[in-house]
């Protein structure tokens, strides 16, 4: 992919927000934050580094009711 695709799939027209968030100068919004992890088949917290875990870990409700109710 490139920044060009990456961009246009975050709603900005250039390159240049690109590269100022690659260098820390510009942020995400929340809603960019779930395209990109959603392009990249990831997390947010491990696109924010606070996760070693590329993909987020899912419990089902039914085990956690499960585990709740012993």
């Amino acid at each position: 992919m490139t920044r060009e695709d990456l961009a246009s799939k975050l709603g900005y027209s250039g390159t240049s927000s690109i590269r100022r968030i690659e260098s820390g100068e510009q942020t995400l919004t929340d809603k960019q934050l779930v395209t990109l992890a959603g392009i990249f088949g990831c997390s947010i917290d491990y696109l924010l580094r606070l996760s070693d875990y590329r993909k987020p870990m899912v419990i089902a409700v039914s085990e956690l009711r499960r585990e709740g109710s012993k």
